[in-house]
């Protein structure tokens, strides 16, 4: 195999980039973040695509492909990926024209793996494939793989080596058996379990056909329990219906009755009403005279009596008065004047006889004043007494004008005397309020109906009162259940009515249990033959368990026989190249069937590559990996890709590799990937020497390539 052309586009920082490859020595050499593992990258995504779980950028964002031209078998062809939909296609070119066209990803893996003679990424990685500071990544599964590689080229296996055959008989052996990992099936262990199980599903099966019948029985008695039950229920049921209807008619009868007697109570008493208030009206005409006016006569005839009385108390006092005036004016002047003359006569004559004769002289004063006193004392009483009169005359002329005011009102009352008309208005107020509480009892007991309404309620319930009766009469004649007897018809109902639904509960159990158990229970003639047939099942898998440890011996002695025949010969490689490296300080390796690697020294003999130097171990895994390669090419010769692997080299052993590179040249197309001057100073001597065909390619820090 051949790389002949790798184009790249959006694969990270490359947009649109295209390189040539030489049959020989190819150098692509840059500064670090030129580039140059993104073109190493770039190869093994078109071989093997994209890592899993691993996405590869596009740096502007638009769709990532990569697509590589390579000669194999004499043919070349183009595989084409994008990796972002995980697409593949491989085309045959003939004169530039594409044919025989395969397109998925099982179909192009299974092509790149006949092309390549590799079958997975792992085997490739770690034989002709070296990432950066990655020489000595080789561990001993690593090893082992690579090893399980060659054995499928040696013993002719197509998909698999003969450790995997062996691995995969050994799992299916152990499947058998049972003693396989969980994810894989384990059929002896699941027969012996489901025997077993079948074992106890025939007991069940047993019990279970005991249970049925137990249900059975259980399930007819319940029914005819439930039905039994609820016969007497509708019973006691239809019982206390009838005792609750008489007791609905009977509480209707009483009801009624008591409204018919208050309505009828109402109607007789608003009909007495209405006669005595007829009555009334009737009397009441024979007062029409007083009609709106009794009040006021009443009030007129009040006042009279008052006012009479008044005046007659008043005369009567005016007479007392005008016979005390006359009396006083007739007898009363006289004592007086006597008085006074004797009081000065006697005075005189005292003070005449006593000191002077003309003290009589005081006799004549006396006399006047006598005489003076008297007359003004008669005029007085004179015109008290005219007085006097004059007022009883009014009051009479008064008394005379209210007996003709108390005249007419008595006469307008048809009444001869004030009493006969007291007694008058007294009737006809005690008929006027009379007809008022007539009026005001027999609105109250009409309300907003009218007599007529208080009828016809009347007369409707009386029939239905007489309905009712007749209903009782019809339908419950001689009927009079105790109240012993309704109580004890509420008892069994209720009873009823709480043990029915536990007995239905019970039946619904009991029916699903059946249920279940019928559609659950195992034929037993069934469940014999299946036990039968997996002894024999358990018995074909102990002899196929046998089998596979027969076939399992027979390819572990091949395998042996190809691994004897292989690790020689890979090992004599190995030293020689190791050898040729070191200048024969290292001539002798050994390869363990387990992966394990040790090498001869002068020193000591057996050494472990980690008690090597760095560049010691790189110099012993770069040995195994050609080895691994060259055991693989047969006829394939896969290029060598190594991406600076030579990081722990001295100038002396990079000296060497790189001799050993322009040797190995000659038979495989080698990829180098580097930053090293040197090594780019001493692959383009060799490039103008014309020793090896050789192609160097320049990274710019940018990532532009110059040819």
């Amino acid at each position: 195999m051949e790389f002949l052309e790798l184009e790249l586009a959006n694969f990270k920082r490359f947009k649109e980039k295209k390189l040539s490859f030489s049959p020989g020595l190819n150098l692509i050499f840059g500064p670090n973040e030129s580039g140059k593992s993104t073109i190493y990258e770039a190869l093994c995504c078109a071989l093997f695509g994209r890592e899993r779980g691993k996405a590869v950028e596009s740096w502007n964002g638009n769709d990532c492909s990569v697509m590589l031209a390579y000669l194999a078998d004499g043919k070349t062809y183009h595989l084409d990926r994008r990796l972002a939909q995980g697409a593949a296609t491989l085309s045959t070119f003939t004169d530039g024209t594409p044919s025989d066209t395969v397109s998925g990803k099982d179909q192009v893996e299974a092509h790149i793996a006949l092309h390549t003679g590799i079958s997975s990424r792992g085997v490739f990685e770690n034989t002709v494939s070296v990432r950066q500071l990655g020489m000595s990544k080789l561990s001993p599964s690593d090893l082992e793989s690579v090893g399980g590689e060659i054995e499928r080229l040696l013993t002719g296996t197509s998909h698999a080596s003969a450790t995997e055959i062996i691995k995969r008989l050994e799992a299916s052996r152990d499947a058998v058996i049972g003693r396989a990992r969980p994810a894989n099936p384990r059929e002896y262990d699941t027969i012996i379990e489901r025997l077993r199980r079948s074992a106890e599903d025939l007991a069940d099966a047993r019990r279970s056909r005991d249970h049925i019948k137990n249900l059975e029985t259980e399930q007819a008695a319940l029914q005819d329990r439930i039905a039994c039950d609820t016969e007497r229920l509708q019973a006691v049921g239809s019982l206390l219906d009838r005792h609750k209807r008489w007791l609905d008619l009977k509480n209707r009868e009483g009801r009624l009755d008591a409204q018919h007697k208050e309505v009828f109570a109402t109607l007789s008493g608003i009909k007495n009403s209405l006669t005595e208030l007829s009555a009334t009206n009737k009397e009441l005409t024979s007062y029409a005279d007083l009609v709106g006016k009794d009040e006021e006569i009443g009030g007129h005839l009040s006042r009279i009596a008052g006012r009479r009385e008044e005046l007659e108390d008043r005369i009567s006092e005016l007479d007392a008065a005008g016979e005390d005036q006359r009396r006083a004016f007739g007898g009363a002047l006289t004592p007086v004047i006597l008085a006074g003359a004797v009081l000065f006569t006697l005075a005189g004559l005292v003070l005449g006889t006593a000191i002077d004769a003309r003290a009589y002289l005081l006799l004549l004063p006396g006399a006047v004043f006598a005489v003076r006193y008297a007359q003004i004392r008669a005029a007085g009483a004179s015109i008290e007494l005219r007085h006097v009169c004059e007022l009883i005359n009014s009051a009479r002329e008064e008394l005379a004008q209210l007996s003709m005011e108390e005249k007419g009102i008595l006469s307008y009352c048809n009444s001869a005397d004030p009493a006969q008309a007291w007694s008058r208005i007294k009737a006809y107020r005690r008929l006027a309020s009379r007809a008022r509480e007539l009026e005001l009892s027999i609105s109250r007991a009409l309300g907003d109906h009218k007599p007529e309404d208080i009828e016809a309620q009347e007369a409707e319930l009386a029939r239905e009162l007489s309905g009712v009766k007749r209903e009782l009469e019809d339908e419950f004649e001689g009927y009079q259940p105790s109240t012993e007897e309704s109580e004890s018809w509420r008892a069994e109902s209720a009873a009823l009515q709480l043990s029915l639904p536990r007995a239905e509960a019970r039946l619904h159990q009991v029916s699903g249990a059946l249920e279940s158990e019928r559609r659950n229970a195992r034929d037993l003639a069934s469940l014999t033959g299946e036990i039968e047939f997996l002894h024999q099942r358990k018995e074909e898998l102990e002899f196929l368990h046998k089998a596979y440890g027969v076939a399992i011996d027979a390819i572990t002695e091949v395998t042996k026989s190809v691994t004897d025949e292989y690790l020689p010969e890979l090992c004599q490689k190995a030293g020689d190249c190791l050898s040729l490296l070191t200048g024969g300080r290292y001539a002798s390796i050994a390869i363990q069937p387990g992966g394990k690697i040790s090498v001869d020294c002068p020193e000591k003999t057996s050494v472990p590559p980690a008690s090597l130097s760095a560049g010691a171990a790189d110099q012993l895994y770069l040995t195994v990996r050609l080895a691994f390669a060259e055991m693989l090419s047969h006829g394939h010769r896969l290029p060598l890709i190594m991406d600076d692997p030579f990081a722990n080299f001295d100038r002396n052993r990079l000296a060497n590799v790189l001799h050993l590179l322009s040797e190995l040249a000659a038979k495989y197309q080698i990829m180098l990937f580097t930053h090293d001057p040197y090594t780019l100073d001493t692959i383009s001597e060799m490039e103008r020497g014309g020793k090896i065909p050789c192609r160097v390619h320049k990274l710019a820090a940018s990532g532009e390539i110059d040819s």
